[in-house]
């Protein structure tokens, strides 16, 4: 996998939310930290966060762009494997 190993906690990116709506994702992105190079961890957390996360046509695309947008600054592949789950609800 090709996962950000840096000693700095990862941050979310912002596209348009507010900065409680960012602080959601913290845990999110601590996660798919930990994760990385775990394959089943990810398909967990993927799971996880589909449930959690405001479904499509609900108003907060830019919200659901900002997780995946956070995770794959974290690792691509953990990004790849939440993306279907997320945007499809």
């Amino acid at each position: 996998m090709n996962g950000n190993h840096n000693a700095h906690p990862p941050r979310a990116v912002r596209i348009s939310s507010s900065t409680a709506d960012l602080a959601a994702i913290g845990p999110t992105l601590e996660a798919a930290h930990a994760a990385v190079g775990d394959v089943p961890a990810l398909l967990d957390l993927a799971k996880a966060v589909a449930e959690a996360a405001p479904g499509p046509g609900e108003g907060r695309t830019g919200f659901l762009w900002e997780i995946l947008a956070s995770v794959t600054a974290v690792d691509i592949a953990a990004s790849r494997v939440l993306r279907a789950p997320v945007m499809v609800g």
